[in-house]
């Protein structure tokens, strides 16, 4: 079944490549969407009436074992498949309905192609069909960010994360002699630094995922188009870390320290992306740190679920995707403006757009409610508490401030005008609570507390005051943050180049190597130096070379 998907997005992406006239650009990129749309429904069915089935292609062998191109279509595959296929269908679909690309047929077979990248990955029995596939993943981030002078961090750190993934990869396949991915259980029971494997694999994951203190690799991509960098958070290098993570879980699991690592690591991505989230002024910036605090959750659901992906989670990562799309509405609507500033003083030209972004944030913010309340249980309780209170009021202070908040730079006599602007967060309420009362989760405390939090933070814009207490004289002079960063981090970093710049560049390369291979110049100079000066160490010296010759003649003849 996937086979035949990757075949079908295969063509559809071949057919967006050729060079088109305007007008039939837009034409076959609706054919595209027709054709997407089409492959969802046909995999629905088959979805519902399932069956196993199995697609190999040998593509090389070595000593390690065949290398074989396997596409495997069993149930979980294609669970964990499906989600990645509708985003696609949504970006595509935003590429045909919103004029945002001179070239959508191209932009259509990048995702597209990537989407295939993403298939090969999930379904991937062997570590170079893997590899393979991040590394194209990786190159189509590159190209769909079409700016490369922006992304030139995010292009370091991708480099860095594959090559250090290559050689893992590398160290694992010489102990257990093995291609199959399928076989890296056995490098648990071998135990060969089973600890430093885990901890610099999930590493690598925290770079490409853009997690603390690796999140300047995606936050300097908030420079790019919203459409772009919304694609690129979903569908790209994030998500191929996110598969990574599912498809080595056995052997993180394995360590002792892979629990106590995410216990630290993930309360910080919390913590950090909610501070730059809720006082950032850039609403593709904030777009970035809400998407890190998603992954970090997603993770601790995965980590509690035995890293089993399931149909909740696929759900829950299509209502956030959703939400990102209705964030690009609102940004649509604005006159395209990044700065919120800017965004409240357009937001009153465009009030039906607005009106329709919010019906989207509405709905999208009640799916995600209410997934996280299925996935709900008593051990990763705390988490989602956290990162619901964390988000909401993070992203209820963007709402508030773009629906609730008067320009301040109109007159009085059209600021009466301006005033039912206000009016969407009563049609925000009357629809969800419609949608609660449909779908009669009436003893659900936790949809109802978080829906009483996302509808007290919206309408008080509670959090004005904090940022007025933020934006005093004396923290923005001490820069707390800035100082906590450069000790913890910059300094230490520092640090320790300057302490391998001693040992290794220092004392070992210039001290023991150069020293040596100068003393050893300066010791053959000196005696060239006497056998010149003096003939009678010169006449010496030849009556040795002479005898040497003929005394190791015999050994040359043997040799020939």
């Amino acid at each position: 079944m996937i086979a035949f998907a990757a075949v079908w997005l295969f063509i559809i992406g071949l057919f967006n490549c050729f060079n088109l006239s305007v007008k039939s650009d837009k034409f076959v990129c609706g054919i595209s969407f027709v054709s997407v749309l089409a492959l969802i429904l046909w995999y629905s069915r088959e979805l519902l009436n399932f069956n196993e089935q199995t697609f190999s292609y040998l593509w090389n062998s070595s000593p390690s074992g065949d290398i074989k191109i396997d596409i495997l279509s069993n149930f979980y595959n294609c669970m964990l498949f499906f989600p990645f296929l509708i985003m696609t269908f949504f970006a595509v679909g935003g590429n045909y309905f919103f004029r945002y690309e001179q070239k959508r047929c191209r932009y259509n077979a990048l995702l597209l192609f990537n989407l295939i990248a993403l298939l090969l990955m999930i379904t991937s029995n062997n570590f170079v069909q893997l590899l393979s596939a991040v590394f194209i993943i990786d190159i189509f981030a590159v190209i769909s960010a079409k700016n490369t002078s922006v992304c030139q961090k995010f292009i370091i750190a991708n480099l860095l994360t594959d090559m250090l993934l290559f050689m893992l990869l590398a160290l694992i396949n010489g102990k257990i002699d093995s291609l199959d991915i399928r076989q890296v259980i056995n490098y648990k029971s071998m135990g060969y630094h089973i600890d430093f494997i885990t901890i610099l694999g999930f590493t690598t994951l925290m770079i490409k995922m853009g997690f603390f203190p690796f999140q300047i690799s995606l936050t300097n991509l908030n420079k790019l188009h919203f459409h772009r960098l919304n694609n690129i958070l979903f569908l790209f290098s994030p998500v191929s870390a996110l598969i990574l993570l599912l498809k080595f879980n056995s052997l993180w699991s394995s360590s002792a320290y892979f629990l106590p690592y995410i216990d630290i690591v993930i309360p910080l991505v919390f913590v950090w992306g909610f501070i730059c989230a809720l006082f950032s002024n850039s609403l593709r910036l904030k777009a970035v740190y809400w998407q890190i605090m998603f992954f970090a959750l997603l993770i601790e659901l995965l980590r509690f679920h035995g890293f089993v992906w399931d149909l909740r989670i696929s759900k829950l990562i299509l209502a956030e995707y959703i939400l990102f799309c209705g964030i690009y509405l609102m940004y649509y609507h604005c006159g395209r403006k990044d700065s919120l500033s800017l965004i409240i003083n357009n937001a009153y030209q465009s009030k039906k757009g607005l009106y329709s972004a919010l019906f989207v944030v509405s709905m999208a913010v009640f799916a995600i409610i209410q997934n996280m309340e299925d996935i709900y249980n008593n051990r990763n309780r705390y988490y989602i508490w956290t990162y619901s209170v964390l988000f909401l009021i993070s992203f209820c202070e963007t709402l508030h401030q773009i629906y609730m908040t008067r320009s301040k730079k109109v007159l009085t006599a059209t600021y009466i005008k301006q005033k039912p602007l206000q009016y969407p967060y009563l049609l925000f309420l009357s629809l969800t609570g419609v949608v609660i009362m449909i779908n009669a989760n009436f003893g659900s405390y936790i949809l109802w507390g978080m829906f009483a939090m996302f509808m007290i933070l919206t309408a008080t814009g509670i959090v004005p005051h904090i940022e007025s207490v933020y934006q005093n004289k004396f923290l923005q002079n001490s820069d707390w943050f800035g100082r906590i960063y450069s000790s913890f981090f910059i300094k230490v970093l520092q640090k320790c180049g300057r302490l391998l710049w001693l040992i290794i560049d220092w004392k070992l390369v210039e001290r023991l190597v150069i020293g040596i291979a100068i003393g050893i110049l300066q010791t053959c100079l000196r005696i060239f130096r006497v056998l010149q000066t003096n003939i009678v160490w010169y006449c010496l010296f030849i009556i040795i070379t002479i005898l040497l010759t003929l005394n190791f003649a015999p050994f040359f003849k043997e040799m020939r």
